[in-house]
């Protein structure tokens, strides 16, 4: 897991450089098992980490979906940044205790290097890389080893 860890955030670094103009703000990125039903990832609204002095957003991607193709995981981690640029730059991005997708969220997320396509119940969320930035991603050997998955044993 340190490892993929590691590698989430070389391509959180990557990604900031060259799809925000490095204008995020350093996160926290976590893996953690079945928090949010369902969730591929999520950010904290509030800075909840402390690094030195500096106060950190921690964003999530899920342990339970690390098992996807590496542009899924990608994807998830670039539409959580799409949220942490919303944070810094005042944008109301999402409604409805912040599960509802808005179109202000579908703009910023296609600005930087996503497509984004509406669901019934949670708005502008379905996520997926540009062509693009798919081939942009192919360019980068760092963000080749993202994927892992737990080992269970059946008994």
């Amino acid at each position: 897991m340190a490892e993929a860890q590691l590698a989430l955030m070389n391509a959180f670094n990557s990604i900031n450089e060259h799809f925000f103009n490095n204008e995020l703000e350093k996160v926290i990125i976590t893996l953690k098992e079945g928090a949010k039903k369902n969730a591929f990832g999520w950010i904290e609204t509030t800075k909840e980490w402390k690094q030195g002095s500096a106060e950190r957003h921690e964003i999530n991607i899920s342990a339970d979906f690390l098992d996807r193709p590496v542009n899924q995981i990608i994807a998830t981690l670039m539409h959580e940044m799409c949220h942490l640029y919303a944070l810094q730059n005042d944008i109301k991005d999402t409604s409805r205790a912040n599960i509802y997708h808005n179109k202000k969220f579908k703009e910023t997320a296609e600005a930087h290097g996503l497509a984004i396509s509406h669901h019934h119940t949670y708005g502008w969320t379905v996520t997926d890389l540009t062509p693009d930035t798919a081939a942009w991603i192919t360019l980068q050997p760092e963000l080749s080893d993202i994927a892992a998955s737990r080992q269970t044993t059946l008994q």
